[in-house]
Parts: structure tokens; C-alpha cells; sequence
């Protein structure tokens, strides 16, 4: 049972006066809708749940929606431990409910109802519909607090994302018209040029705790996601001028792109995750796999399987340490080539004083593929800044990030080939908007990329907009 997870103290609402009577064995007493109501809270607040319950079944019987009967019935029925009984009342209260106050008490007796059936992921829902009327910030940090109580104790985690992310060059497209192979000078594709649109991404991730001891936990974790985008009206009038080329020369034109779904991508994969305290007091080590398969305008591209160890550590009352290290092997289709990669990272965040968190990371990846553009060696370097105090309500984050990326061999530069990028970051929480424990995130992001081969030669700007838990 969860002590914590109990509504607040209940109100007499006002309602139209209707004569109840309550015969005892010496006198027959006339009390109005009201008056009952008014017993009903004493009775309970008296520690007499089983009277308050009557009392409410009478109102109940004169009225079945009545919002305030329903309350009580549903508290009293928690009381006398019968949580089974209080689940459908605090559900019908919620539904009749004609007040923020209402729907907000009725969540919360709603949640306590599935909290104490343990049916976590129910009572976590309720907690997101009572944080939404709650009638203060105490009462929504109340809230919290018992979210993160269930959220630590149930072995389900479900975690959903959507967001809309206007872009001037969804596909990666070069900023150049024109590339070279093999010394040749050529045009490039519409499609193979920066096309802009808005995407459209959902995902959703379910994890379970299969295990957990002391020290040690293990989860396993489906992951799907997918992406797909409405291109400009100028970047279709450009696609189209691919399909009517290729028509007047008799080329097949199934496999030129004519929308913004030509472009998507979605992926599915399975996580098994442990972590496990392997010295004293030190934070958990995870070990992670994950195996998966991506595909890219609705057909399949590649299989992925994923292995790797992270830890972190304190060197200082404020500062961490992350170090990581993963190695993933792709299986292409018929169009891309098999790739192995091994990765290694390591960040660093300080907490200054003032709140504020700065981030330093530095990673290294090394590609190898019988194609050449897969083949290679990256190193990348970034920073970040994340703000304590909100401005005018919104928090922002920062970041900036340096890649460089060398290949020995390119067909696009009959030799080596360094593609040198740099991309920048600004992300605005809006903390004055919330619904249901969501808050709007907008996301400016803009990179360039420098490299030897026009074809690879290419800019890019979004702004994203999507949702993140405030608790």
C-alpha cells in the first residue's frame, strides 16, 4: 500500500437541497442532499469509513452522478481497504466532474486505488491527470513526488515522443549543383541536392526489469521509431524535374522520389540492458546490446547489432566523469555494403555553483566497409552549457560540436577524402506551459559541412518542437 498516495481533505460541495431521511430506533431525521454530504466528511474525518460509505451509497441512490458522493464512497472504500470497490467510483467522479478541483481529488483517489492493486502504469496515467488540475504547486509537486515513487518501483517503463522539426534540408542534400567522380565534372540529382520540408516523428519505447537484486538490475526494451516529412512546394516542383528527365530518356522511374515519404526512415529494435555496482559504493556499470533493423523510404536498409559498457564516476563534489565503449555490426542490402565500428567516448559535466552545467565530450569511431564512403575514421569533439535559471520562463540549453571525418578512399575524390562538420544547438524549455506533465521544447539546430567532395559539401536548419516529462 502506498501511505503516500491519499487524497487531500475533501469539501462539502454545494449542490440543490434535496430531503434525505435517516430513521434511527427513536427518531426519524429529514436531512438535505447537503446535510448528508456534510456527514459524510465528518464521518470520515471522524475515522468512521464504513458510515461515511452508507451515507454516500444513499446519495448515490438518489443521485448516481453525484460528484461529491462518488468521492467519498471512493475514499471511504481506500480506507476500509478495498481498493477494487474505489477504482470505478473515482473513475465515474473524474467523468462527472464539472470543477478543476473535482477531477483533480478524483485522479488522485484514482491513483492511489490502481497504486494499492499495484497497477502502476494505471496509477502513473492517473497521477498525469491529476498534475494537470492540480489547484497549486504544492499540490503538483505532491504529484511528482509520488510519480517518481511509482516510476522507481514499477518494472514497466513506457516512454512516447512525437515532434515537428521544419528543415532546409531533410535528406542531407549537398549545397552544390554539381559533384565530380572518378576526375569527371557531373550535375547532381534534385534528390541528391538539399530539398527543405517540415518531419514528423513519433516513437515509442517499453522497457521492462526482468531482474533486480542488490546492486545489480536487468532490463529488456522494445524501441520503435519513424520519421517522415511533407516537402515545400518548391522542393516537389524540384523532385518532379528528376522524374520527367528520366522519363524523356526511358529511364525506369520507380525508384525516383516524388514526396516526402521517399525520404522517411523507421527503426525497430530489441534492447537488453544490466547494471551492476561492480566496486563498493561506485555508480552502477551498464552493459548494454541492442539488435535492430532500420529502413529508409519504406524499404529496408540495413540490420544492426549493437555492444556496449558505460560507466560513470564522481572525481569531485560537483564534477562526472562518463567514459563508454561500444562496437556495432550493420548488415547492408543489396544497395549498401556490410560496415563494423568501434566507438569510444568520454564526457565530462561540472555543476557550477550558480546552478548552471557545462559539458565537455570527446569521442572517436573507427568504419570499416568494403564501401568506401562507410570506410572511415571519425573523431569528434563538442561542448555544452545548460542554463539553472529560466529567462522570461524559458530554460536554455547550448552546444556546439566538431567532427571530422577522414576516408582513404572516395569515388567522389579518386583518392582521400575529410569531411570536416561543425553544428551548433539551441533548445528552449517553456516551463510556464505544461499539459499533463509535458512541456514544449523547441530546438534550433544548424551544422556545416566542409569536405573535399562537393556531393558531401552540404548545410543544414532545423527547428524541432517537441514534448518532454516535467517530472
Amino acid at each position: 500500500m502506498i501511505s503516500r498516495i491519499a487524497a487531500l481533505s475533501l469539501w462539502a460541495a454545494a449542490a440543490t437541497l434535496m430531503p434525505v431521511a435517516v430513521t434511527g430506533q427513536t427518531a426519524s431525521v429529514t436531512l438535505t442532499a447537503e446535510d448528508m454530504r456534510v456527514l459524510a466528511q465528518d464521518l470520515l474525518n471522524a475515522g468512521d469509513p464504513a458510515g461515511a460509505r452508507d451515507v454516500a451509497g444513499a446519495l448515490l441512490d438518489r443521485n448516481p452522478n453525484d460528484v461529491p458522493a462518488l468521492i467519498f464512497g471512493a475514499q471511504a472504500a481506500l480506507e476500509q481497504n478495498q481498493p477494487r470497490a474505489a477504482v470505478p467510483l473515482a473513475t465515474r467522479a473524474f467523468r462527472k466532474a464539472d470543477d478543476d478541483t473535482a477531477r483533480y481529488v478524483a485522479a488522485r483517489l484514482a491513483a492511489r486505488a490502481h497504486a494499492e492493486l499495484l497497477q502502476d502504469t494505471r496509477a502513473q496515467v492517473w497521477l498525469r491527470l491529476a498534475r494537470e488540475y492540480a489547484p497549486d504547486a504544492r499540490n503538483a509537486l505532491s504529484v511528482a513526488e509520488d510519480y517518481a515513487f511509482l516510476r522507481e518501483r514499477n518494472p514497466l517503463s513506457v516512454s512516447l515522443s512525437f515532434g515537428i522539426s521544419p528543415s532546409s534540408n531533410i535528406n542531407n542534400g549537398s549545397k552544390s549543383e554539381t559533384a565530380e567522380l572518378f576526375g569527371q565534372s557531373f550535375y547532381l540529382s534534385q534528390s541528391a541536392q538539399a530539398l527543405s520540408g517540415v518531419g514528423f516523428s513519433i516513437g515509442a519505447n517499453l522497457q521492462y526489469r526482468v531482474r533486480s537484486y542488490e546492486g545489480e538490475a536487468t532490463f529488456v526494451d522494445v524501441d520503435v521509431s519513424k520519421t517522415t516529412y511533407a516537402l515545400s512546394s518548391e522542393s516537389l516542383d524540384r523532385l518532379n524535374q528528376d522524374y520527367l528527365a528520366a522519363q524523356q530518356v526511358g529511364r525506369d522511374t520507380s525508384d525516383i522520389e516524388r514526396s516526402g515519404s521517399d525520404f522517411s526512415d523507421a527503426q525497430l529494435s530489441f534492447g537488453l540492458t544490466h547494471r551492476r555496482i561492480l566496486n563498493g559504493a561506485a555508480s552502477p556499470t551498464t552493459f548494454a546490446a541492442r539488435l535492430g533493423q532500420n529502413w529508409y523510404g519504406g524499404d529496408v536498409y540495413q540490420q544492426f547489432l549493437n555492444a556496449g559498457v558505460s560507466h560513470s564516476f564522481a572525481i569531485a563534489e560537483r564534477s562526472r566523469v562518463n567514459v563508454n565503449a561500444s562496437a556495432q555490426q550493420q548488415w547492408g542490402t543489396s544497395n549498401y555494403q556490410d560496415a563494423q565500428s568501434l566507438s569510444f567516448g568520454v564526457g565530462y559535466r561540472h555543476l557550477l555553483e550558480n546552478g548552471n552545467l557545462i559539458g565537455l565530450s570527446f569521442g572517436n569511431r573507427n568504419s570499416r566497409s568494403r564501401d568506401a564512403e562507410r570506410d572511415y575514421n571519425a573523431v569528434q569533439v563538442g561542448a555544452s552549457l545548460d542554463l539553472a535559471e529560466p529567462i522570461y520562463d524559458v530554460r536554455f540549453g547550448f552546444g556546439v560540436n566538431l567532427e571530422q571525418r577522414d576516408y582513404d578512399y572516395s569515388f567522389y575524390t579518386t583518392g582521400p577524402r575529410t569531411d570536416r562538420t561543425v553544428s551548433l544547438r539551441v533548445s528552449a524549455l517553456f516551463e510556464a506551459v505544461e499539459y499533463f506533465g509535458f512541456q514544449p521544447v523547441a530546438t534550433f539546430s544548424a551544422g556545416r559541412t566542409y569536405s573535399d567532395a562537393g556531393r558531401f559539401d552540404l548545410e543544414y536548419a532545423n527547428v524541432g518542437l517537441d514534448v518532454r516529462s516535467s517530472f
